[in-house]
């Protein structure tokens, strides 16, 4: 009896040994998924909940609702880019029924916390409902930098390398935002 006692208890610690160092490997490895719907527009896509992308016209964003889901657009630019393009992200979003947002991401001197806690509370407001959200720039940069912040912010991650490895990995490719996003990260 003794012994069958010892081989449950060695069966019990052997599985959380496994389950840990399962959970550890796994935990620093992030993937997102690149897709398109046509040549001229691609996106990111992290773990079917979380989609990243550069400005989407109109038939982008019907297809993103039809085909992933997508309920809520984040446009992290600032408003005065607006001017230049043919055509209004708002009403292209509201007219699909999906609920939009503008939140900018940085005053084009420094990533502020005022602005990614307001990104925060209206991503994580939507995330956590299951909704999924569309967060996008115009090129992507943007949206890299913001992923980078959000795992700062929200999963309290303070890991600088990697944090910039993430950003890259969503969609960031500026150096000069690259170190915005690295000054912003190490304080």
């Amino acid at each position: 009896m003794k012994l069958i006692s010892q081989m449950i208890i060695a069966f019990f610690a052997l599985s959380i040994i496994t389950s840990c160092a399962h959970m550890k490997d796994h935990s620093n490895k992030v993937t997102f998924q690149e897709k398109s719907f046509n040549k001229n527009f691609q996106y990111r896509s992290y773990k079917g909940k979380v989609f990243m992308s550069g400005q989407p016209t109109a038939s982008n964003l019907k297809e993103l609702k039809e085909k992933e889901g997508v309920t809520v657009v984040i446009n992290l630019r600032n408003k005065t880019e607006f001017k230049k393009l043919s055509y209004n992200p708002n009403n292209d979003a509201e007219k699909l029924g999906l609920k939009y947002y503008n939140l900018p991401f940085f005053n084009n001197k420094e990533i502020t916390q005022e602005n990614i806690n307001a990104i925060e509370a209206v991503f994580m407001k939507h995330h956590k409902k299951g909704e999924k959200v569309l967060v996008n720039c115009s090129s992507g940069n943007r949206v890299g930098a913001w992923f980078a912040a959000h795992v700062k912010t929200t999963h309290k991650d303070n890991n600088v390398n990697k944090l910039m490895t993430l950003a890259k990995g969503a969609g960031l490719k500026s150096t000069g935002l690259e170190n915005k996003l690295e000054a912003y990260l190490k304080k």
